[in-house]
């Protein structure tokens, strides 16, 4: 999957992305690499009290309920103020359709350099991170839909 993309943090070579293990609120384990050998994720590093993901939430949940078939998109609050019972209040107002991860020692955000949220970051089947950045990244529908 390649796209072009308007406000991409440009790197020299691509980026390889951090492989972690974690358990979405579900119950479910989750592991990047395993998850990518099905097909390429978008994480979602967010938090409740934020309002730009206030915004953006219901966008990705339309987004993933569109793309499903073609990218995963993992969800991983930030941990900084935020506890398991205002995430679930969040899922459920929003009706959060992707698996949520609560990140409440911020290692997988520290992994990825998280500072400030929203952060998308898009990964290739190859581990490769194709785009790091605050915004959506504008054209990955496209590229999707290619």
């Amino acid at each position: 999957m390649g796209f072009d993309v308007v406000g991409q943090e440009s790197t020299s070579a691509p980026l390889r992305a951090s492989n972690f293990t974690s358990h979405a609120l579900s119950g479910e384990q989750l592991t990047l690499s395993q998850v990518l050998e099905q097909k390429p994720v978008m994480l979602y590093f967010w938090a409740t009290w934020c309002p730009y993901c206030k915004k953006e939430t219901p966008n990705l949940v339309d987004f993933s309920s569109k793309y499903a078939e073609k990218i995963s998109v993992i969800g991983i609050n930030v941990g900084v103020n935020d506890s398991i019972a205002k995430i679930n209040d969040y899922v459920q107002e929003y009706q959060v359709n992707y698996p949520i991860i609560f990140d409440e020692e911020s290692a997988i955000s520290a992994a990825y350099g998280v500072s400030g949220t929203p952060v998308f970051v898009v990964i290739s089947q190859a581990q490769e991170i194709l785009y790091r950045g605050h915004q959506f990244p504008l054209g990955i529908e496209q590229a999707l839909e290619d």
